[in-house]
């Protein structure tokens, strides 16, 4: 999902670009010179360079107020095998911003708009950024609008029917959902995306909900809209994004990255969040980094990006009972525990009688699930593109079925 993602917006991008910059499809008015065109060949994508890196930020300006990041990741991209990696960065992480008290990472946006973001993340991750790339929130509401809207569920997160309400001028929001589907136009749209409280008791908001809101939508909104016939109305949501976007992000930087993402696999693009703690200081709510976790989390990246297929963490594997016959699930979870896996549960499938084992994987996890086929001496893999793995989920899913032999 998160791949069909950054290349819907990637595409809105480059159409707008290509307005722009008076292309018109078939016929080049200028650009034709060395550095290539629409009519001629163009050079490997980011020539000469082993690795580029952009902080991709998600703002909300608004006139006479100071923005803050509302969304805030990193692009990592290897043009060369091709592959890529994205770190979500959660908008509440307690940092150090430079000149600055530590405070909420998207205070920093507040404080120096992109140009210190951009220091406060090279200062998190220790290493320098290409670039930043900017899109304000009202690109995303013109280009949903011009899209047609999109069809979604909303869910009852408040109960008995009222939806999801929240009032806050000072941020922009004022949200009024009833649930149940609907097709939301681009202002409730961003309501449903933004919506910060939480449904888990005690809780008043999460971001870990609000980001699995944000990727329902968009699953919804590239599966409604990524297709031939909305081409008209693609070329015009890219023009109004484009319009909202700001950084150093070039036509050519936008077409070698829609490039590069395009010749990758499902397995070429893999994401992560930045692992962290809950905290509360002075009766605010902080997210704090996991110092245990992020340089485990850190390794990982660079390796996916280096083509390193070996598994750096124990593997983490759920075995459901599909087969019917009691025992087997837990016969497999045993042959993987002995294998060195971390059997997170056992439990039985929603449905029986499967002839065959079947083993699901997401993100990276496919040399996970190869492993655990070549224990269990059976199964065949599928793969689940609802989105990353969480630090704290299995990475496979495996469902015996009648084809395991429990006493071999």
């Amino acid at each position: 999902m998160i791949r069909s993602l950054l290349l819907f917006v990637l595409a809105l991008l480059v159409v707008g670009a290509l307005a722009l910059d008076h292309y018109v499809p078939g016929v080049v008015t200028r650009g034709t010179g060395p550095d290539g065109s629409v009519l001629h060949p163009l050079p490997p994508p980011f020539p000469g360079k082993q690795m580029v890196r952009y902080v991709l930020i998600g703002a909300d300006d608004r006139p006479g107020l100071p923005g803050r990041s509302d969304t805030l990741m990193v692009l990592w991209v290897n043009p060369t095998i091709p592959r890529a990696a994205i770190l979500s960065i959660p908008r509440d992480l307690y940092v150090d911003i430079p000149g600055h008290r530590a405070n909420k990472i998207n205070h920093a946006y507040s404080y120096g708009k992109a140009t210190l973001t951009r220091r406060t993340v090279e200062d998190l991750l220790d290493e320098e950024m290409d670039g930043t790339i900017t899109v304000n929130l009202q690109g995303f509401v013109k280009a949903v609008d011009v899209l047609g809207g999109v069809v979604i569920d909303v869910e009852d997160y408040e109960g008995k029917g009222r939806g999801m309400n929240y009032d806050c001028p000072q941020d922009g929001l004022v949200i009024h959902l009833k649930p149940g589907r609907q097709r939301l136009n681009g202002y409730k749209a961003m309501g449903y995306v933004r919506y910060r409280l939480s449904n888990i008791p005690g809780c008043g908001s999460t971001d870990f909900q609000r980001a699995e809101r944000q990727q329902k939508f968009l699953r919804a909104m590239v599966a409604q809209k990524l297709k031939p016939g909305n081409l008209r109305q693609l070329w015009r949501a890219g023009l109004e994004v484009w319009k909202c976007v700001q950084g150093t992000l070039t036509l050519r930087e936008a077409l070698d990255l829609a490039r590069c993402l395009q010749a990758m696999g499902p397995e070429g693009l893999k994401t992560f969040t930045v692992p962290a703690l809950d905290d509360h200081r002075h009766g605010a709510y902080y997210a704090i980094v996991d110092q245990d976790k992020f340089p485990q989390t850190l390794q990982e990246i660079r390796a996916h990006l280096a083509g390193e297929q070996r598994v750096l963490v124990t593997p983490r594997a759920e075995v459901l009972n599909a087969s019917g016959r009691p025992g087997m699930a837990a016969a497999a979870a045993e042959k993987l525990k002995a294998a060195g896996f971390d059997v997170t549960r056992v439990g039985n499938a929603t449905s029986y009688g499967h002839t065959r084992t079947v083993v699901l994987y997401r993100g990276d996890s496919k040399n996970i699930a190869e492993r655990a086929t070549k224990i269990l001496g059976c199964g065949v893999l599928e793969y689940d593109d609802s989105g990353p793995t969480p630090a704290d989920q299995p990475h496979i899913q495996v469902n015996v079925g009648l084809d395991f032999a429990a006493d071999s």
